[in-house]
């Protein structure tokens, strides 16, 4: 068999194989993708709403064929710049001499509707620089 194929005048091809055949046709597959788009199910509630016989993987690879459905990094966000770390250091400057008056300063998210007490909480935040100094307050060393 090696003898063969080594001493062959045309180089050596295998032979082309017809692929596995696709569980889905065309309609089912914009049925998937229909139904992943506009109700926004998931990809078990879909297989077990269509009335294929498939499984999860058939359908996200559907879903994943379409184009309409990538999954993408997060785009990175720049470091601070000057401008915004001198006006946060001036900030902090400003308001270090506040203390224990941080304690009776209720921080609340309008958003979700909730508040947070800082009576539990040591460290609040820390913020960087990068020429290295550091402002002493007490115990506490915050760099700076």
């Amino acid at each position: 068999m090696i003898y063969r194929v080594l001493n062959r005048k045309t180089p050596y091809e295998p032979n082309p194989r017809s692929p596995r055949p696709r569980t889905t046709d065309i309609r089912s597959d914009r049925l998937i993708q229909r139904m992943a788009s506009s109700k926004k199910m998931s990809v078990h509630k879909i297989t077990r709403t269509s009335r294929l016989q498939i499984s999860k993987n058939t359908v996200h690879s559907r879903i994943t064929e379409s184009g309409y459905m990538i999954h993408a990094k997060m785009a990175r966000t720049l470091p601070l710049s000057n401008l915004h770390i001198s006006k946060r250091l001036e900030w902090v400057r400003n308001h270090m001499s506040y203390g224990v008056k941080w304690m009776a300063v209720l921080f609340s998210d309008e958003k979700n509707g909730t508040s947070m007490d800082l009576t539990a909480i040591n460290n609040i935040c820390m913020i960087y620089e990068k020429s290295p100094g550091a402002f002493s307050v007490g115990k506490v060393v915050v760099n700076l």
